[in-house]
């Protein structure tokens, strides 16, 4: 078949940011790009260095540039003087809407990990999001940092109370646990971390640091000590980072929230379990997941110094309790399962 009659086209998405930082996703597109050079070589089409037009490509905050390394090639032959004809690149600025469907279609169809680390990172380490048009969200960082109440923040879905938030996150632990998703609930897994790291972006925002104003106001949670703590939302990031995004273990975006959660635990002092005694299964998770998050470092003893204190408190003797109260509030056996065996010897080595 002729290649100008050739109208299949693979497309690869990039999150770009203004300093280039996303090195993974531009190798990936890349070889991408590379794989459908040759493709085009087998079929008797033109064919340039795929390399050289990538490495081309502008970064650009707030955009997603569309990749084609399989087009239409026009029949008009190439000048002999130019040689070849790169491969075609198309760029475009699509509509919200279609931006978010076909995002989500792309997850599906690539490399689900290496995107999912990106949206990660895109959407909570100090940037706003590239896929979605929204109102100026306040970097994280500021949230973190307790800077100026933030009363503006955009959030492109319907709120959550918390205890929706945790029912999805809940759903989507029992998808890992599956041997294979099909397609719908693989769109649905990953338009509901972005829709649940959203929700808890603004948690985050409207309780960190921020102290209990009167005791007949409504919580802004099931749980009323998020009323002033911004503890479990920042554990959830944890979780969905970890374990259902798989960033990596030992990653410092890991550490950061965990070191946040820390500073509000300690602002409770030795009231710490009183202040949370009709939530200490919560109050086990959010030590538990942070004791995670701060693998090999110093930091860690604080929180199993803590968890030790909270078993004491809730009178668990066995790991077979110790692991039923976790799974009150979210679990996924895959990966819980260790490192809760891990953090069960740490307390026991505890004197």
């Amino acid at each position: 078949m002729a290649a100008s009659s050739q109208s299949k086209k693979s497309f690869a998405f990039v999150p770009v940011d203004k300093d280039g930082s996303h090195a993974a996703s531009l190798s990936f597109i890349r070889s991408h790009a590379v794989r459908g050079a040759l493709r085009q070589k087998k079929l008797g089409g033109p064919i340039a260095s795929a390399t050289q037009e990538i490495e081309k490509v502008p970064f650009q905050t707030g955009r997603f540039r569309i990749l084609s390394s399989h087009t239409k090639v026009k029949t008009a032959k190439p000048k002999s003087q130019e040689g070849s004809q790169p491969i075609s690149m198309i760029e475009e600025d699509l509509v919200a809407p279609r931006k978010f469907i076909i995002l989500s279609r792309i997850l599906v169809s690539h490399n689900n990990s290496l995107l999912r680390s990106d949206l990660a990172y895109a959407g909570l380490t100090l940037s706003k999001p590239y896929f979605l048009p929204t109102e100026p969200i306040r970097p994280i960082s500021q949230v973190l940092d307790g800077s100026s109440a933030t009363k503006h923040i955009s959030i492109p879905f319907p709120p959550s109370t918390m205890l929706d938030i945790l029912r999805e996150i809940r759903v989507l632990s029992r998808y890992l646990e599956k041997d294979s998703l099909i397609d719908s609930e693989r769109l649905y897994f990953c338009t509901t971390i972005l829709r649940t790291q959203y929700q808890l972006t603004a948690f985050s925002a409207e309780n960190a640091f921020r102290k209990r104003q009167s005791q007949n106001e409504e919580p802004a949670s099931i749980f009323p000590s998020l009323f002033y703590q911004a503890s479990t939302s920042l554990s959830l990031t944890i979780y969905i980072n970890i374990v259902l995004r798989k960033l990596p273990l030992r990653s410092s975006l890991h550490h950061t929230i965990a070191k946040h959660v820390k500073s509000n635990l300690e602002r409770e002092g030795l009231q710490l379990i009183l202040t949370w005694a009709a939530d200490l299964e919560l109050l086990l998770w959010i030590l538990f997941i942070t004791a995670v998050a701060n693998i090999d470092r110093v930091e860690r003893l604080y929180f199993v110094q803590e968890l030790k204190l909270v078993v004491m408190e809730l009178r668990i003797l066995t790991f077979e309790e110790y692991i039923k109260a976790l799974k009150v509030i979210v679990w996924s056996d895959s990966f819980c399962f260790l490192q809760s065996m891990i953090l069960w010897e740490e307390i026991g080595r505890l004197s």
